[in-house]
């Protein structure tokens, strides 16, 4: 009997970033401007949604992976990208963002399970939270990739699955400030076989006058001693 998991991604945590605010020109270098607080996560309605069916699974191998769920964290932020940027000019912006599913961990039930413990794996859907703010009028563009991992679980350039996605002069999410997340679901259906562990990369491309931001989080551990900041992160279990 052939074992096949069924995947759905959460785009959602994120350590690669410390940057946000976007207005119509890009902000001067000044570090108390980079951290914005996101206090409502609009992920919440599709996690409640997986976990209200959860018991309806039986003997279906579908989990969901939602490493901030999984790991508890109660801290986000949002931050911006564009693959645009180049250093050293744009040393405060990020040019693309990964989370690499090197472990597979489902959120509802919280149980661990290992690759070779199936003959494929299947990623259904992917989901994630963006805001973007479109202030030149031009065609902007996102770009989701699948990507494998290395035996040290770091992203490579091996692409395994890519879809784009354009703006057509205005906002992604039809909403005049970047600050405004909305959670997008994204059918991948992408069978591996046999299974292999995998990232989540967003790219954006677009005017620099023009803010993609996505959300990333962590358990915070408190002021940072000598830093003067309010938080810090705690390392995450995954």
């Amino acid at each position: 009997m052939r074992k096949i998991l069924v995947l759905i991604a959460c785009f959602a945590t994120l350590f690669v970033s410390q940057n946000s605010i976007g207005q119509n020109s890009l902000p001067s270098p000044n570090p108390n401007q980079y951290f914005r607080p996101v206090n409502h996560n609009p992920l919440d309605a599709i996690r409640q949604m997986y976990q209200n069916r959860s018991h309806q699974r039986g003997v279906s191998n579908e989990i969901w992976l939602d490493y901030a769920a999984a790991n508890g964290d109660d801290t986000q932020f949002a931050a911006y990208m564009n693959m645009d940027f180049g250093m050293p000019v744009d040393s405060f912006g990020d040019r693309y963002a990964v989370v690499a599913f090197d472990s597979l961990h489902d959120a509802v039930s919280d149980i661990g399970f290992e690759y070779s413990q199936f003959d494929s794996i299947k990623i259904d859907s992917l989901f994630f939270s963006f805001g973007h703010e479109n202030n030149s009028a031009t065609d902007d563009s996102i770009t989701l990739k699948i990507v494998a991992l290395d035996n040290n679980g770091y992203p490579t350039s091996t692409v395994l699955y890519s879809i784009s996605f354009g703006s057509a002069g205005g906002s992604f999410t039809g909403q005049p400030s970047w600050l405004n997340f909305v959670t997008s679901g994204v059918p991948i259906n992408l069978t591996l076989s046999p299974p292999q562990p995998f990232g989540v990369q967003v790219e954006y491309k677009g005017a620099k006058v023009d803010t993609f931001g996505y959300l990333y989080s962590f358990v915070d551990n408190g002021p940072c001693a000598g830093m003067g900041t309010s938080y810090s992160a705690t390392l995450s279990d995954f």
